[in-house]
């Protein structure tokens, strides 16, 4: 089991973006792990990974995948766009 920085820490260092976990005020002390040996296909969007690897893990939680800047990616959005714009900076 994970706290809320450490599978943000972890999404970080597999997928290479940033993420965001909203816990809308609970405790959020033990999530599962984020779990996957490879980084999501570069063809999926913000839409897609949310979907098949956020909220198939973390059903009742929500989360931001933000842009270098902080911005939120919209749902849109290329991962692998999204991956080179945090390799640019």
């Amino acid at each position: 089991m994970a706290s809320v920085k450490n599978v943000e820490r972890d999404i970080r260092a597999l997928e290479g973006f940033q993420v965001a976990i909203r816990t809308n005020g609970t405790n959020l002390r033990k999530l599962p792990d984020y779990d996957y040996g490879r980084a999501a296909r570069a063809a999926f969007t913000v839409a897609d990974w949310k979907r098949a690897r956020f909220e198939r893990n973390y059903p009742d939680v929500e989360v931001d995948v933000l842009r270098p800047d902080g911005r939120v990616a919209t749902p849109k959005t290329v991962i692998a766009r999204l991956r080179a714009e945090y390799e640019g900076n």
